[in-house]
């Protein structure tokens, strides 16, 4: 084979041969809204989460106060009754 001959085309590497314009048309309708329907379904599912996300944030919010609430009364306790044992003191002193 000279350098001048070209090789037989191959006929391994040929396109393909146009596809027929029914299989070309994209998404069908009914392809799309069930692609809306589950993305719906999603988007509301994240609604849900949210609001219940933010419930209980509240609600841990309100059991913090509580919390809160209740520590400064047992150490308003603690003081008064220190202070209640020194009055008692200091009056038994002042008696005598």
């Amino acid at each position: 084979m000279s350098f001048t001959q070209q090789a037989a085309p191959c006929t391994k590497f040929r396109p393909h041969p146009a596809q027929p314009k029914a299989w070309v048309g994209g998404f069908s309708l009914i392809e799309v809204l069930v692609a809306i329907v589950v993305l719906s379904i999603g988007l509301l599912s994240l609604a849900g989460l949210q609001t219940a996300a933010i419930r209980n944030s509240y609600a841990s919010y309100q059991r913090s106060l509580a919390n809160l609430q209740t520590q400064d009364a047992v150490e308003r306790l603690w003081v008064n009754r220190c202070a209640l044992q020194r009055a008692a003191v200091l009056n038994t002193i002042q008696t005598e």
